[in-house]
């Protein structure tokens, strides 16, 4: 266990240091802080070991969770924002739908590993409505009648393609881990396991809440 930990600490490391060094390319780094390309690395390096030389250090050596989280976002991030070309860089490159959509499985599995992996699904949804408000807009740009008309019906299906990625997303990377961990999975281990037990042993009361049992009201309460 410690040498996973440890792995996924090190490979934290690393991505933090590359996305450093995306997010100043992507922005124009030279410009906007006035440094070379070498004091943008070294930028880059000091993040990275920000995050390893910390008090959190602790996490990455003991039996939790928040590496492994840490690491599926990351992972996300890394996947979502790709190493941005010659032409976009200074610019605000948007992601395609399938580095979108790749990129949202991490995230799915970092709901299962910490509830608080639901907000991690603003990074692709954002890009969505990006993608989604640019096929909109764009439409409107044609001078000639009929290739507007032709140019909105296509940005219109593009536009609902969009939507319904972004449905899906939440749903899997949000709505369905939540409701597995909270409520499907505790109600099949200590509901139904107990009413086909032979034994007689006592329900938990959770178990008769009107609507969705959820063991986590139960705790909270």
């Amino acid at each position: 266990m410690f040498a996973f930990q440890l792995t996924l600490g090190c490979l934290n490391c690393l991505m933090i240091y590359k996305l450093s060094l995306r997010m100043y390319s992507r922005e124009g780094a030279d410009k906007l802080v006035g440094k070379h390309n070498f004091e943008v690395e070294k930028v880059a390096f000091r993040a990275a070991m920000l995050y390893n030389v910390s008090q959190t250090m602790v996490y990455q050596v003991s039996s939790y969770s928040e590496v492994l989280f840490t690491f599926l976002q990351l992972l996300s991030a890394f996947i979502i924002h790709p190493q941005p070309s010659a032409s976009e860089k200074g610019g605000h490159g948007v992601p395609s739908l399938a580095r979108i959509a790749l990129g949202s499985l991490p995230l799915v599995l970092g709901t299962f590993t910490r509830s608080t992996g639901i907000l991690g699904t603003c990074l692709p949804l954002y890009f969505l409505a990006h993608k989604t408000i640019q096929q909109i807009t764009q439409a409107t740009k044609h001078s000639n009648l009929l290739s507007r008309g032709a140019a909105m019906v296509k940005r219109a299906v593009l536009s609902i393609l969009y939507i319904l990625t972004a449905l899906a997303i939440v749903i899997l990377a949000g709505v369905a881990p939540i409701v597995y961990v909270t409520s499907w999975k505790p109600f099949q281990m200590y509901c139904l396991s107990t009413l086909q037990s032979e034994e007689d042993l006592a329900i938990p009361e959770w178990c008769f809440d009107a609507g969705m049992p959820n063991i986590y009201n139960y705790i909270q309460q």
